[in-house]
Order: C-alpha cells, then sequence, then structure tokens
C-alpha cells in the first residue's frame, strides 16, 4: 500500500476533510505510514499536491481548503486550482 492508499484510508475513516498535520498524525498513530522524515507532514502535503497537480479532477482527493484536503466521492465544491489533468510539466519555465 502506498502513501495515497493510506491517506485515503484515513479520509475515508475521519468522515471530513483535514489538514496535512492531522492527516499524518493519524497516519502514525494508527500505523499505517512510517517515516524517518524530520518533516513528516510536509511529506504528506507534497504527495497529495503532486497527485493533484498530474491526475487534476481525476485524483481521488481534492482540496477543501487552503492546505486542508477531503475525498473527492465525498461531492464537496471544486477550490481555485483544481484543473483537469494536463501534460506533465517539466521544469524549465518562461524563456
Amino acid at each position: 500500500m502506498n502513501l495515497l492508499d493510506t491517506i485515503a484510508i484515513v479520509l475515508q475513516k475521519s468522515g471530513e476533510p483535514l489538514h496535512p498535520k492531522e492527516i499524518t498524525r493519524r497516519l502514525l498513530r494508527q500505523r499505517l505510514w512510517a517515516t524517518n522524515s524530520k518533516a513528516p507532514a510536509v511529506s504528506v502535503q507534497t504527495t497529495l499536491n503532486r497527485d493533484l497537480r498530474l491526475r487534476g479532477m481525476e485524483s481521488r482527493f481534492q482540496r477543501a481548503g487552503p492546505a486542508v484536503f477531503a475525498l473527492r466521492e465525498w461531492g464537496l465544491p471544486s477550490q481555485p486550482g483544481e484543473t483537469p489533468p494536463g501534460p506533465a510539466r517539466t521544469g524549465g519555465g518562461a524563456r
């Protein structure tokens, strides 16, 4: 089971949107995830942000507010910044 799967389990059990710090606390308390990271909540938030960036509206997660995440299946209103998936972005930027 990967980190996204375990995050989905935590959100499903909670039944409500959660901040990455709370998701992390529950992941660790329930022993669904082990990490040596000095900032595990940052890892959780980065993983969710990456999934949303790559999958867009096809992600099983969605933003429910600033730095608060929910399961898309709950049918909450979309938040700004959620876009359909597009081609993978590479570094570089404007020239």
